[in-house]
């Protein structure tokens, strides 16, 4: 009878597994769905209106914006395929970004090494 208790918790268990694992599906999806509806067009707003004033917070949305439309490339594309104008700004933008950030680093990497170089006396 232990045995059959045993296997009774696991079946119990592998199921609560198997509804957790739906529950996770399930939120996920709706989490990207509200990110898809909600938060990229206002991030989009967003980002005209710190465009126009020239905020120093405009590196950071784009850093972000990146990062959903890195994660998200196929959702984002077909969100915004109604609006090719924001998807087109949104690729732009973002590798425009990118080489910004990619020069950055080039740029640190070769200061770090001309210190590195210099010879002290």
């Amino acid at each position: 009878t232990d045995d059959a208790d045993d296997d009774l918790v696991s079946a119990n268990g592998s199921k609560q597994d198997q509804r957790n694992v739906h529950k996770l599906r399930l939120l996920s999806k709706i989490s990207r769905k509200h990110l898809m509806e909600i938060v990229i067009p206002i991030l989009c707003n967003l980002k005209s209106v710190l465009e126009g004033s020239h905020s120093p917070l405009l590196k950071e949305l784009m850093s972000y914006l990146g990062k959903i439309f890195r994660s998200y490339k196929s959702e984002v594309q077909e969100y915004v395929a109604n609006d090719p104008t924001m998807l087109q700004e949104l690729e732009y933008d973002t590798r425009q970004y990118e080489k910004k950030q990619k020069q950055r680093e080039r740029d640190t990497m070769v200061q770090a090494e001309v210190v590195m170089d210099v010879p002290t006396a």
